[in-house]
Protein backbone atom coordinates (compact mmCIF):
# COMPACT_ATOMS: atom_id res chain seq x y z
CA UNK A 1 0.00 0.00 0.00
CA UNK A 2 1.41 3.23 -0.77
CA UNK A 3 1.26 6.14 1.69
CA UNK A 4 0.37 9.84 0.09
CA UNK A 5 2.66 12.64 2.33
CA UNK A 6 2.09 16.21 1.71
CA UNK A 7 4.92 17.65 -0.26
CA UNK A 8 6.60 20.52 2.34
CA UNK A 9 7.80 23.59 0.77
CA UNK A 10 10.77 25.36 2.77
CA UNK A 11 8.21 27.51 4.23
CA UNK A 12 6.39 24.42 5.37
CA UNK A 13 9.63 22.97 6.95
CA UNK A 14 10.13 25.95 8.71
CA UNK A 15 6.89 25.72 10.20
CA UNK A 16 6.55 22.29 11.77
CA UNK A 17 10.56 22.71 12.47
CA UNK A 18 11.59 19.06 13.24
CA UNK A 19 9.05 16.66 11.69
CA UNK A 20 7.14 14.30 14.77
CA UNK A 21 8.94 11.09 14.50
CA UNK A 22 5.56 9.01 13.39
CA UNK A 23 5.22 11.45 10.38
CA UNK A 24 6.62 9.19 7.54
CA UNK A 25 3.33 6.75 9.34
CA UNK A 26 0.98 9.95 9.45
CA UNK A 27 -2.27 9.81 6.89
CA UNK A 28 -2.51 13.34 5.05
CA UNK A 29 -5.09 14.39 7.53
CA UNK A 30 -2.50 14.39 10.49
CA UNK A 31 0.28 15.78 8.34
CA UNK A 32 -1.93 18.88 7.41
CA UNK A 33 -3.30 18.88 10.67
CA UNK A 34 0.68 19.24 12.01
CA UNK A 35 1.29 22.12 9.25
CA UNK A 36 -1.82 23.61 9.54
CA UNK A 37 -1.73 24.41 13.56
CA UNK A 38 1.56 25.16 13.35
CA UNK A 39 0.96 28.07 10.30
CA UNK A 40 -1.88 29.48 12.50
CA UNK A 41 0.50 29.49 15.96
CA UNK A 42 2.96 31.19 13.33
CA UNK A 43 1.01 34.06 11.83
CA UNK A 44 -0.63 34.50 15.20
CA UNK A 45 3.09 35.74 16.30
CA UNK A 46 2.03 33.33 19.35
CA UNK A 47 4.84 32.74 21.74
CA UNK A 48 5.88 30.65 24.47
CA UNK A 49 2.39 29.18 26.36
CA UNK A 50 1.67 27.25 29.09
CA UNK A 51 0.62 23.57 27.57
CA UNK A 52 -2.59 23.53 29.64
CA UNK A 53 -3.85 27.25 28.06
CA UNK A 54 -3.83 26.52 24.40
CA UNK A 55 -6.42 23.81 23.02
CA UNK A 56 -7.60 22.77 19.83
CA UNK A 57 -11.18 22.32 18.45
CA UNK A 58 -10.89 20.91 14.99
CA UNK A 59 -14.38 21.09 12.62
CA UNK A 60 -14.85 18.64 9.96
CA UNK A 61 -17.38 17.15 7.48
CA UNK A 62 -15.94 14.07 6.74
CA UNK A 63 -14.28 13.43 9.60
CA UNK A 64 -11.36 10.63 9.16
CA UNK A 65 -13.36 9.13 5.92
CA UNK A 66 -10.55 9.23 3.33
CA UNK A 67 -8.42 7.26 6.06
CA UNK A 68 -10.89 4.80 7.19
CA UNK A 69 -11.66 4.13 3.21
CA UNK A 70 -8.10 3.41 2.83
CA UNK A 71 -7.83 0.91 5.90
CA UNK A 72 -10.76 -1.13 4.42
CA UNK A 73 -8.85 -1.25 1.15
CA UNK A 74 -6.29 -3.23 3.51
CA UNK A 75 -8.38 -5.60 4.36
CA UNK A 76 -9.30 -7.14 0.85
CA UNK A 77 -7.19 -9.39 1.43
CA UNK A 78 -8.42 -10.80 5.14
CA UNK A 79 -7.95 -9.34 8.91
CA UNK A 80 -4.42 -10.82 8.71
CA UNK A 81 -3.37 -8.29 6.05
CA UNK A 82 -5.10 -5.03 7.87
CA UNK A 83 -2.72 -2.02 8.10
CA UNK A 84 -2.04 -1.45 11.69
CA UNK A 85 -0.03 1.86 11.01
CA UNK A 86 -3.78 3.11 9.18
CA UNK A 87 -6.07 1.73 11.89
CA UNK A 88 -4.25 4.16 14.67
CA UNK A 89 -5.63 7.17 12.42
CA UNK A 90 -9.26 6.13 11.65
CA UNK A 91 -10.78 8.69 13.91
CA UNK A 92 -10.58 12.77 12.96
CA UNK A 93 -9.22 13.33 16.37
CA UNK A 94 -6.42 11.47 16.02
CA UNK A 95 -5.25 14.38 13.50
CA UNK A 96 -5.68 16.69 16.25
CA UNK A 97 -4.01 15.10 19.36
CA UNK A 98 -1.11 14.50 16.44
CA UNK A 99 -0.60 18.33 16.25
CA UNK A 100 -0.89 18.56 19.88
CA UNK A 101 1.84 16.18 20.64
CA UNK A 102 4.12 17.97 18.24
CA UNK A 103 3.58 21.37 19.85
CA UNK A 104 3.03 20.41 23.71
CA UNK A 105 -0.88 21.57 23.32
CA UNK A 106 -2.44 19.83 26.65
CA UNK A 107 -5.39 21.77 26.77
CA UNK A 108 -8.57 20.67 25.02
CA UNK A 109 -7.87 18.76 21.94
CA UNK A 110 -11.12 17.08 19.71
CA UNK A 111 -12.96 17.28 16.84
CA UNK A 112 -16.82 18.32 15.97
CA UNK A 113 -18.51 16.77 12.82
CA UNK A 114 -20.62 19.44 11.70
CA UNK A 115 -22.16 20.33 8.48
CA UNK A 116 -20.50 23.64 8.93
CA UNK A 117 -17.34 22.67 10.42
CA UNK A 118 -15.47 26.08 10.90
CA UNK A 119 -18.70 27.68 12.68
CA UNK A 120 -19.24 24.48 14.75
CA UNK A 121 -15.85 24.57 16.01
CA UNK A 122 -15.41 28.57 16.47
CA UNK A 123 -18.59 28.11 18.77
CA UNK A 124 -17.38 25.32 20.55
CA UNK A 125 -14.04 27.29 20.87
CA UNK A 126 -15.55 30.33 22.78
CA UNK A 127 -17.76 27.65 24.69
CA UNK A 128 -14.38 25.92 26.13
CA UNK A 129 -12.59 29.58 27.00
CA UNK A 130 -15.24 30.05 29.61
CA UNK A 131 -13.81 27.53 31.68
CA UNK A 132 -10.55 28.05 30.67
CA UNK A 133 -8.03 30.12 33.54
CA UNK A 134 -7.07 33.59 31.99
CA UNK A 135 -5.00 34.19 29.12
CA UNK A 136 -5.94 31.25 27.14
CA UNK A 137 -6.95 30.46 23.56
CA UNK A 138 -7.82 27.66 21.64
CA UNK A 139 -6.97 26.79 17.95
CA UNK A 140 -10.12 26.41 15.73
CA UNK A 141 -10.88 25.21 12.27
CA UNK A 142 -11.76 23.02 9.90
CA UNK A 143 -10.09 19.86 8.21
CA UNK A 144 -11.30 17.78 5.70
CA UNK A 145 -9.38 15.62 3.52
CA UNK A 146 -12.08 13.88 1.14
CA UNK A 147 -11.23 11.33 -1.25
CA UNK A 148 -12.14 11.04 -4.91
CA UNK A 149 -11.28 9.38 -8.32
CA UNK A 150 -9.07 12.50 -9.17
CA UNK A 151 -6.99 12.58 -5.94
CA UNK A 152 -8.12 14.06 -2.30
CA UNK A 153 -9.46 17.48 -2.18
CA UNK A 154 -7.97 19.20 1.27
CA UNK A 155 -9.96 21.85 2.94
CA UNK A 156 -8.21 22.86 6.30
CA UNK A 157 -7.90 26.46 8.15
CA UNK A 158 -7.14 27.64 11.77
CA UNK A 159 -7.53 30.56 13.03
CA UNK A 160 -7.19 32.11 16.74
CA UNK A 161 -10.22 32.30 19.66
CA UNK A 162 -8.86 34.31 22.51
CA UNK A 163 -10.90 34.69 25.46
CA UNK A 164 -13.21 37.75 25.39
CA UNK A 165 -13.20 40.66 28.00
Amino acid sequence: MTRTMLELSPEDTHIIGDLPTRWSRMDTMSQLAVLEIGRALQVADIGPFKPECCGIIGGSKFGSLATDLAYAKSLQDGVAFASPALFGYTLANISLAEAASHYQITGPVFCVLDPEPLLAAQKEARRWLTFMEAGSFLLYGELDVIPGNHGEQITASFHIQTQTP
